[in-house]
């Protein structure tokens, strides 16, 4: 399948379609980019039509509603998430003032056999008894952090999934999670 998007007067993202690559192939059996334009133009009317692509080897970034597409850079750009971050003239994609956190999963505890007892299928799905998930008796639980952007005290923040839930701030210099007592 090959993945076009339509484009307001502003160039930004307004609608997606996904055609089938046949209708990209000219004579010779190579995909046009035109062809593509050309038949979305049919089906759907007039207007501004660019093909984008999951991979990022064309045009940096998958297209979605609300990217623009900037003709000098012939890349789609995502909405500026906030106003402290900067674009990556590379990859075209918005940064945030301080580097995302490389620590992003914690552990918590081990997997017990009641764990295991409890991870099956439940009765009436295909799979009924088969386990859901591959850990052994044992294993380490490992957890991934929910990771947000504070604008307003231009840092990382992150919560775990505990009960109660324990809050922390990103120490760039060390680099770790903190406990926020606050």
């Amino acid at each position: 399948m090959a993945h076009f998007v339509k484009l307001d007067e502003n160039n930004i993202v307004v609608n997606g379609f996904a055609i089938h690559d046949n209708e990209l192939k000219d004579n010779e059996n190579n995909e046009q980019e035109i062809l593509g334009i050309k038949f979305c133009v049919k089906l759907f009317g007039e207007g501004n039509y660019k093909q984008t692509f999951y991979d990022g080897t064309s045009r940096k970034n998958y297209a979605g509603v609300g990217y623009t597409y900037d003709e000098t850079r012939d890349a789609f750009i995502g909405p500026k998430p906030y106003a402290s971050w900067t674009l990556n003239e590379t990859t075209c994609k918005w940064e945030a003032p301080i580097t995302h956190p490389t620590i992003t999963t914690y552990e918590d505890g081990t997997y017990t056999q009641a764990d295991a007892d409890a991870d099956v299928y439940p009765v009436g799905h295909e799979q009924e008894g088969q386990r859901v998930n591959s850990f052994v008796v044992g294993d380490t639980k490992n957890f991934t952090y929910i990771i947000i952007w504070d604008e307003t005290g231009q840092k990382w923040t992150a919560k775990d999934r505990k009960d109660p839930q324990n809050n922390f701030n990103w120490d760039e210099e060390t680099p770790q999670w903190i406990v926020d007592n606050s």
